[in-house]
Formats: C-alpha cells, sequence, structure tokens
C-alpha cells in the first residue's frame, strides 16, 4: 500500500531525502513509542496526507498508553491484585487496592461481551470500507473505554466479583488484543532512547544531590559515577535506583523531596505508583 504524502507542516511540501526534511524511523523510536508511531500514521486515511508535528505525536503517545493500560488494567483485575499497576512493576510490589466504598459487584448481561461484538463488528465494517484506518480506531478506542469501566468496578468489587464478570473482562480483552494486532499494534511499552538518557542524567543528579537516599553499596552508583554512558545502562535499572531513592524519602518523611523525585521521573514520562509493599512503575 502507498499511503498519503508525509509533511513535516501544513504545505505542500512532502518529506523527501533531497529537501532534508525527514524524520526516519530510526530518530522517531529514539523518542516514541512503537504503538504510538504506528497509531499516529493509522490516525489518518491512507489516500490522505499526514502532517508530523510535535503535537500530532504526543496525542498519538496518549492514545496508545490508554489502549496499553486499558489491557493492564484487565490483566490486574484478572489476577486480583487490585487496580492497574505498571508494565515496569517491580517484582512482588503488587498494586494497591483503591479506597472508597465497594460498587455493586458488575454483571456482564450489561457489558463487555455485547461491546466486544459490537466493536468487532465496526472494526470489521470500517476495515472493508476501503482500509478506513481512523474509524477502525474507534472502535478499539470505544471497547478500550468499556474495559476501563468495567475493570474500575470489578476493582471496587474487590473480591466479589461473579465469574460472568471476569468472563466478559477476558472477552473483552481477548477482543482489544486481537483487533489492535491488526493493526499492527504490540501494546507493551519499553524505555526509549531519549528516556533512558533522561534517566541516565536525573539518577546522577540525584546521587550527587541527596547521597543519603541511596545505597553506598548498590553497583549502580559505581557505574553512574565511574562516568558510565547511558546506552549501557539498562532503563529499567535506573527507574529501579531512582524509585528506591524516593522511597527512602518517603520513609524518612522528606515528603518534599519524594514528591520531587516524583514530579522529575514523570517529566520523562515515567509514572510511579504508590503500593501498601512498595512501588509500581509505567511508562506514558
Amino acid at each position: 500500500m502507498h499511503n498519503g504524502l508525509l509533511r513535516l507542516s501544513e504545505g505542500p511540501e512532502k518529506m523527501t531525502r533531497q529537501l532534508g526534511n525527514m524524520v526516519t524511523i530510526e530518530a522517531a523510536r529514539e523518542r516514541y513509542q512503537p504503538d504510538a508511531i504506528r497509531l499516529f500514521v493509522l490516525s489518518s486515511h491512507y489516500r490522505s496526507p499526514a502532517t508530523w508535528t510535535e503535537e500530532s505525536l504526543d496525542a498519538a503517545t496518549r492514545g496508545a498508553e490508554r489502549l496499553r493500560t486499558a489491557v493492564e488494567h484487565v490483566e490486574t483485575v484478572l489476577r486480583g491484585d487490585g487496580p492497574r499497576g505498571g508494565a515496569g512493576a517491580a517484582p512482588g510490589r503488587p498494586a494497591a487496592h483503591r479506597g472508597g466504598e465497594a460498587a455493586e459487584p458488575p454483571g456482564d448481561p450489561a457489558g463487555l461481551t455485547p461491546a466486544a461484538a459490537a466493536a468487532r463488528e465496526a472494526f470489521t465494517a470500517a476495515m472493508d470500507d476501503d482500509f478506513n484506518t481512523p474509524r477502525a480506531l474507534a472502535a478499539i478506542f470505544d471497547l478500550a473505554t468499556a474495559l476501563n469501566k468495567a475493570a474500575d468496578a470489578a476493582a471496587k468489587a474487590g473480591g466479589h466479583v461473579p465469574p460472568t464478570a471476569l468472563a466478559g473482562l477476558r472477552t473483552g480483552q481477548d477482543t482489544l488484543r486481537a483487533l489492535a494486532g491488526v493493526l499492527g499494534f504490540r501494546l507493551t511499552a519499553a524505555v526509549t532512547a531519549e528516556q533512558r538518557g533522561a534517566l541516565h542524567r536525573l539518577a546522577r543528579e540525584l546521587v550527587k544531590e541527596q547521597p543519603d537516599l541511596f545505597d553506598a553499596a548498590h553497583p549502580l552508583l559505581a557505574r553512574l559515577r565511574g562516568g558510565e554512558p547511558a546506552d549501557e545502562i539498562s532503563g529499567d535499572d535506573l527507574v529501579a535506583l531512582i524509585a528506591e531513592g524516593r522511597m527512602r524519602a518517603r520513609r524518612q518523611k522528606d515528603w518534599a523531596i519524594s514528591d520531587a523525585i516524583r514530579s522529575r521521573l514523570q517529566a520523562v514520562g515515567v509514572l510511579l505508583e504508590d503500593a501498601p509493599t512498595g512501588w509500581t512503575w509505567r511508562l506514558r
């Protein structure tokens, strides 16, 4: 398939090597998740031109995160761990149960099996209509919304979720994965090169500014102080080091430092979620 022209700004000029106004896949992947790039492309009909802008890619990033977290949310409920935890959750640190009054146990007759069937039908009709991926994506996002609502209700109900509701959650999750898979979405995320570089800088700054928050025997400290480059250190390891430093600040009741570290991580695209036994994290 040959898609419409890709441009860097509104106007007639398309991306070409001769003009030098190109964004390569390699450069894009250093900054954006593969699913976000794919969502950006598929959000326009293949016959229409598309404009590559930071705003459009940020919107695609949020959209890809919304699909990914819907699946993760359901997975957490089905495991019985409570509300949503991150794809990068630390081992042995289950997500916290949300507070509040228990909701009435959800039942599937008003829920996800019909929603999944409707999404599949709408998706198929859109794809049969000249590969109308924007409409197909709308069907997937409608199902993600229904999944999140049902998973929230199930999480609030705690252990009182009837088998029909759990079956509906599985059906909805399986359908979302299947339809997204047709369009090539993996519904996973990994630390990008840009994020890893930012995490590397943040870790080095925190180790220098707040040395008491880190175990002096931690093997990663020597690597950071020795100037080891970011591309040789795992992004997951950097997140874990920073998050453990934040946990030590919380244990010391230094809420200002704790909140500052969490905000600085969020600016990098890493979202920390506290739990009674520790923390989980996920990527934007």
